[in-house]
């Protein structure tokens, strides 16, 4: 089986999931009205400095990232 019809029929089977969807739509209609969206940074804009545990659990800056140029953040939510 390809990606694609693997993709396929992921896509077919959330669609399917009527409550699911339903729910999420909700979720993010409720998020935009909240007006988040225009609060958050946009792409190029420097993050505040934070720091975070990293795979061990060992505490990590975003500074220490800096030294060595550019940045890309990218935010996993994880398995719900």
């Amino acid at each position: 089986m390809s990606l694609q019809d693997k993709l396929d029929d992921f896509r077919a089977g959330y669609e399917a999931d009527v409550d699911t969807k339903t729910s999420l739509d909700g979720e993010a209609l409720r998020l935009t009205r909240t007006g988040v969206a225009e609060r958050a940074h946009k792409a190029g804009q420097m993050a505040p400095e934070f720091e975070l545990p990293d795979f061990a659990g060992n505490p990590f800056a975003l500074a220490q990232l800096r030294e060595n140029g550019p940045v890309a953040l990218v935010f996993y939510r994880g398995l719900w």
